[in-house]
C-alpha cells in the first residue's frame, strides 16, 4: 500500500552551458550612458525657458518671463511670480548663468526681473516692483547696473 502511493521525483543538475556566459556589460553600459546624455541634452534645450520645480505630488513648469524676482535663503532661493513663491534647493549663483538678461542682481540676496520694476524710483535703498513687492538693494550692485 505504501509504495502505490510512492512517487518518485529526479532531480537534475546537469550543467547548461548557456549559464555560464558573461555578459556584454561594457557595451550595454556605454550605449545606456549615451541615450541618457542625448536624452538630457534634447530635456534641457526643450525647456530653456522654463524652471522645472518639483513639488510634493507633481512637477511644476515655471516660465522664466514670469518670475518677479529671486530671493536667497542660505542653500535656498524663492522663485516669486504673480501666483506663486516656489522653492528650490539651488544658490543664486548656479541660477543666475541659466537667467536671461532681463534678470539683475540688485543685493547679494536678490536677482530681479527689470521687465516688474520701474527703475527709476529708487528710495533709501530699496526698489518696489510694479505689484508693490519691495526689494532692498546694494549700492556694489547698483553702480555695476548702471555702468
Amino acid at each position: 500500500m505504501f509504495l502505490k502511493k510512492f512517487i518518485p521525483l529526479i532531480f537534475n543538475f546537469a550543467e547548461d552551458t548557456n549559464t555560464n556566459k558573461k555578459p556584454e556589460v561594457n557595451n550595454i553600459s556605454h550605449s545606456y550612458k549615451n541615450d541618457i546624455k542625448f536624452k538630457l541634452k534634447e530635456t534641457s534645450e526643450h525647456h530653456e525657458n522654463f524652471f522645472i520645480i518639483k513639488g510634493l505630488y507633481k512637477d511644476e513648469l515655471v516660465k522664466k518671463e514670469d518670475i518677479i524676482y529671486i530671493k536667497a535663503d542660505g542653500n535656498y532661493i524663492d522663485l516669486v511670480s504673480s501666483k506663486k513663491e516656489f522653492p528650490m534647493k539651488t544658490s543664486l549663483k548656479k541660477i543666475q548663468s541659466s537667467l536671461p538678461k532681463s534678470f539683475v542682481r540688485v543685493h547679494r540676496s536678490f536677482i530681479i526681473n527689470i521687465d516688474f520694476f520701474d527703475l527709476k524710483n529708487l528710495k533709501d535703498n530699496t526698489i518696489v516692483s510694479l505689484e508693490n513687492h519691495v526689494i532692498p538693494t546694494s549700492k556694489q550692485y547698483l553702480s555695476l547696473m548702471t555702468n
